[in-house]
């Protein structure tokens, strides 16, 4: 998969951007 997230393209909920954080940081 190429995800390419960022909180400023989608208006996330925290709970929901701390979690693709968290995919993302690995």
């Amino acid at each position: 998969m190429n995800l390419t997230i960022s909180g400023h393209h989608l208006d996330v909920t925290p709970a929901l951007r701390t979690y693709v954080t968290s995919k993302l940081d690995r």
